[in-house]
């Protein structure tokens, strides 16, 4: 196994971190911590980013990197000291490592430090696109406990050993998240298993008018020239980009596809307090309606995969909304409707179902923080 020299100056060095954190650890922590001492950045890449459904990958990749954001902040450790970077798993080595050496690559990552003999093979390889040092950096004490031990810990009932294995921040946000619950079930093969395919995002921006008191619904009309569902009325949505974490990509497609421009303010809160920087509002939230597959084509459309559905709640003028509907691409006749007319008609993919669940989260009809494990397949 290699061991990285760590009395060489790493100083101006970018390092990059591979792990799963399932879930973050103070094991973790300490880690990247020492990472931070050494080297100028750490590049947190984030493996199993849209896969869920076992013992090891029973959180989503989303949930955990709002953990890693949540210890982080409280140690204090500054955000230009560090960046997240999803990896997501394949079924072969050969693609899983050239997403791996465009990270490198992109983020001028000069050591991977990493003990684990398949990634130091893989990286050591001559196939391997670049040169990138990969060792070890063992900790200066040994922690004798691993992420196992905290599922094992969950599993038995056991919060004492818990406290001691996990951050506070940490198991605030697992708690807020039904982590639990997912562990329990991922352990005996009861959670979800998404279709292999294409990633998504999609958004219901629900409003409700200040005069009228009616609740309206952000959709449009997919093209006629789309791949699944031509002419159907959908929510915005768009794919998630090659190392694009979930939330920036719904940033990301939700101005293209209707030009209203969403700021995310604190990411790593369970509510993610957001803003609409073309119109004049308080501060709103973006929260999770759920993470949705299907294997039936008339649910998920005919690339598989998955979609992480993200609504915003908001209160104000319709007509000021209107006025800020400029989309680019994607979704064609983009209008707020009245969500009584709309939510029973055939909306395209799962849609109907998110912009149902999201009605009812915006009514209270279930409190965000206790219920939001949401992770399921739909029959």
């Amino acid at each position: 196994m290699n061991i990285i020299n760590q009395e060489e100056n790493l100083k101006e060095k970018v390092v990059g971190w591979i792990a799963r954190t399932e879930p973050p650890t103070n094991a973790h922590l300490e880690y990247i911590l020492k990472l931070a001492r050494l080297y100028k950045k750490v590049i947190i890449i984030c493996g199993s980013a849209y896969t869920l459904g076992n013992d090891r990958h029973s959180i989503p990749s989303i949930i955990r990197i709002k953990m890693i954001r949540a210890m982080l902040e409280d140690a204090r450790l500054s955000e230009i000291r560090y960046e997240i970077v999803p990896l997501a798993d394949y079924e072969n080595d050969v693609s899983w490592s050239e997403d791996l050496a465009i990270i490198c690559k992109e983020h001028h990552i000069d050591d991977i430090a990493s003990g684990n003999e398949w990634v130091q093979n893989i990286i050591n390889s001559p196939s391997f696109p670049i040169k990138v040092r990969v060792g070890d950096i063992p900790l200066d004490k040994e922690i004798p406990y691993r992420a196992t031990d905290v599922r094992k810990a969950i599993k038995n009932g056991d919060y004492e050993a818990l406290k001691n294995y996990v951050p506070k921040s940490v198991l605030i946000i697992m708690s807020s998240y039904q982590c639990f619950k997912s562990i329990e079930l991922a352990s005996k093969n009861e959670e979800v298993i998404f279709v292999p395919g294409r990633q998504t995002v999609d958004m219901v921006f629900l409003l409700k008018s200040k005069s009228t008191d009616k609740l309206y619904v952000l959709l449009g009309k997919r093209p006629e020239d789309a791949i699944d569902f031509p002419n159907v009325m959908a929510l915005p949505g768009d794919g998630i980009e090659k190392f694009e974490l979930p939330e920036d990509a719904c940033v990301r497609m939700f101005k293209e596809e209707t030009g209203l421009e969403i700021e995310l303010l604190e990411k790593s809160f369970v509510s993610t307090p957001v803003r609409i920087k073309n119109i004049i509002s308080p501060f709103l939230s973006m929260n999770l309606v759920g993470i949705y597959s299907s294997e039936e084509p008339n649910k998920i459309g005919t690339r598989g995969g998955s979609s992480q559905c993200f609504t915003i709640y908001a209160e104000g003028n319709v007509d000021e909304y209107r006025k800020n509907l400029k989309p680019i691409k994607g979704l064609v006749d983009v209008n707020f409707y009245e969500v009584a007319d709309v939510i029973n008609k055939p909306l395209a993919f799962q849609h109907n179902e998110m912009l149902e669940r999201a009605v009812n989260i915006s009514k209270g009809s279930i409190k965000f923080e206790k219920d939001v494990t949401m992770i399921r397949i739909c029959d």
